[in-house]
């Protein structure tokens, strides 16, 4: 799971992970070792997302400061 993404982020130092896992069967036929007819769906769904994430202003990821 996520161990990764505990090891490398730091919320409070604006350090952000984001871990992703994809369940092989939405786009590989185990059997033959061969992209199903769902992978360049997938492929152009994880291409939307991660433009997406791209646009999010580093600012936003920053934390909050406390008010004094």
């Amino acid at each position: 799971g996520g161990l990764g993404a505990a090891a490398y982020g730091g919320p409070a130092d604006g350090v952000h992970v984001l871990q992703i896992e994809i369940n092989r069967a939405l786009y590989l036929d185990e059997k033959r070792i061969a992209r199903t007819a769902a992978f360049e769906t997938l492929k152009r769904h994880l291409q939307s997302v991660i433009a997406e994430l791209s646009r999010v202003s580093p600012a936003a990821l920053r934390p909050a400061q406390a008010a004094e």
